[in-house]
């Protein structure tokens, strides 16, 4: 089923859908596709990303903190490899799911 681009989301980005924000992460947990995020753990910890994603999902983190965020792709791949993938905290990062091939990016 493909997506269509509405005046709507191409207001908000020009992606097929917008993120919906989900609740703020104080501690590890499992993200959902097409969410945004404020995470902010109070130590080093584990984002969980989805088992299943469709090519355009997207997922939104606001990272705070000093902290050491690690992405587990959870059984796909982010950036081509299925390695977990440390991020600092203090940024916003947004993460596109591409394909089999590369996954996350």
């Amino acid at each position: 089923m493909s997506k269509a681009r509405t005046t709507a989301n191409i207001a908000s980005g020009g992606f097929p859908h917008a993120l919906i924000a989900g609740a703020a992460q104080t501690a590890g947990f499992t993200a959902a596709v097409n969410t945004k995020y404020v995470v902010n753990f109070t130590a080093n910890g584990t984002i969980t990303l989805p088992a299943s994603a469709s090519v355009s999902d997207m997922i939104e983190f606001y990272l705070g903190g000093l902290y050491v965020y690690t992405l587990d792709p959870n059984g796909l791949k982010i950036n081509a490899s299925t390695a977990t993938f440390p991020m600092d905290g203090n940024q916003t990062v947004t993460i596109t799911y591409t394909g089999a091939t590369n996954g996350w990016v």
